[in-house]
């Protein structure tokens, strides 16, 4: 898998930085941090739900990567060509409101229930036990926006 993400990643990310970024920009982002052992400069394409201004993203606990986004830095998201300045905050346990936030996501990125485990019914509603496991092997990570400008406030 990781093999694949290595072929498609700088494809999509090239994407979401051209005019044709409305393609995927809807519900796909760029996010930039730095890692926190390497000092490296790391970019990766990924999955968001907007909630106002937040950002809600999930990744698979057995990714390494989110681990860089422990901490107080601020990181830096690319939406629908815009750059945004965000704090985040990493959630590793379940609860209900992880649980929550995980329906609010696959309702608006339904492409990512079946990796997640999560199957939904007729009208897109997410099964409630599929919800309460799938959160288990999951990381949900929360940006909030430190200032979103004129321009990328109509984001949605």
């Amino acid at each position: 898998m990781a093999l694949i993400y290595k072929i498609i990643n700088p494809v999509v990310k090239a994407l979401l930085r051209s005019p044709f970024h409305s393609v995927l920009s809807n519900n796909t982002l760029v996010l930039s941090f730095v890692g926190r052992k390497s000092g490296r400069r790391y970019e990766i394409p990924i999955s968001y739900a907007r909630d106002g201004v937040q950002f809600l993203c999930f990744t698979a606990k057995a990714n390494q990567w989110w681990r860089n986004l422990r901490g107080e830095a601020v990181t830096q998201l690319l939406v629908a060509g815009h750059p945004i300045a965000a704090t985040n905050q990493l959630i590793v346990t379940q609860n209900d409101a992880v649980i929550d936030d995980l329906a609010l996501f696959l309702a608006q990125v339904p492409r990512d229930a079946k990796p997640a485990g999560v199957r939904l019914d007729s009208k897109g509603i997410p099964n409630a036990d599929d919800l309460a496991t799938a959160v288990d092997s999951l990381v949900c990570i929360r940006f909030t926006a430190l200032a979103i400008t004129n321009h990328a406030d109509t984001l949605e």
